[in-house]
């Protein structure tokens, strides 16, 4: 992930020292498109990361078939359907759909 539209940005880095990538199949939102690069985004229980990915690198989401785009079926009987790091992996669902893995998309 780049700090700005085009190769001449620097990559981005996680505070850490490491460099910000992508992952095959992370789902991102995307917002403004420019030199052929787009502007995403995405987040974790911990984090936000945004930046611009080169186009040539995404590919539209399309919604799950089998849960719809919930990501899962039920609440959570543990936490209540809030999400929590140590019953249902933040998703705040008691079963998550085994096609797209509770992310709602593939």
């Amino acid at each position: 992930m780049r700090e700005g539209a085009g190769k001449n940005y620097p990559v981005q880095d996680d505070g850490c020292g490491n460099k910000l990538q992508l992952y095959k199949g992370l789902i991102v939102t995307g917002g403004q498109k420019k030199n052929g690069f787009v502007n995403v985004a995405f987040q974790g229980p911990q984090y936000f990361h945004e930046g611009w990915v080169s186009a040539q690198f995404l590919t539209p989401a399309k919604v799950c078939a089998k849960c719809k785009g919930k990501g899962g079926f039920g609440k959570c009987p543990e936490c209540k359907g809030q999400g929590n790091k140590w019953c249902c992996r933040y998703t705040g669902k008691k079963e998550l759909c085994s096609s797209c893995g509770g992310e709602g998309y593939k």
